[in-house]
């Protein structure tokens, strides 16, 4: 709601990307569950591709047996640094950290932020930890595999759970410390 002459005034209404996700999941038993997530972008262009692109965000397959020891296979986020596991949605900045004037500048992910592989996690410390390590690539014989992980340790509050957030607006007390590396043998710096 702004003008579209006088962007001070308040009399104009205008839509110019109207951006859609869809998120489904379930257990199969005890330790097995699964989690689909899709997108679609339905005005605007954004790195989905052009107008009325939908894609498959996530296909996880996983196995949890513990709260210390999860595996999850399929399409899903590449574990790496604190605001690929917040997304564009679950921090303050709208642009998400890393895109520079169109160019991202950060950790090696596919499409928002995810990739074909699987990653082994868990929360430790009573939710103070976590610890991620995944490898990617697994789709493509042609190139070598992407190992990624993270470790996260609260020192204050606790994050418990494969995806965060950058912010909790309050709702939480959080003070943290992480770390996260990526290697790809003859992958580019």
């Amino acid at each position: 709601v702004q003008g579209s002459s006088d962007q001070s005034k308040l009399n104009d209404i205008g839509l110019s990307t109207l951006y859609l996700e869809a998120h489904f999941g379930g257990a199969l038993d005890k330790y097995f569950g699964w989690e689909a997530r899709f997108n679609a972008d339905l005005l605007g262009t954004n790195e989905l591709g052009p107008t009325g692109t939908a894609a498959v965000m996530d296909m996880i397959l996983k196995f949890e047996p513990v709260d210390e020891f999860h595996i999850w296979a399929g399409r899903l986020l590449v574990p790496s640094d604190r605001s690929n596991f917040s997304g564009p949605f679950y921090m303050s900045p709208w642009n998400s950290p890393g895109v520079y004037g169109g160019t991202f500048v950060g950790p090696r992910t596919g499409p928002t932020g995810r990739d074909d592989g699987a990653v082994v996690w868990g929360n430790i410390l009573e939710g103070k930890g976590k610890y991620f390590l995944g490898v990617f690539n697994l789709e493509n014989s042609k190139q070598r595999p992407l190992y990624s992980g993270r470790v996260n340790i609260a020192l204050l509050g606790t994050e418990p759970g494969f995806w965060g957030n950058s912010t909790y607006y309050g709702g939480k007390d959080i003070v943290a410390i992480g770390g996260g590396f990526q290697y790809e043998k003859d992958g580019s710096g």
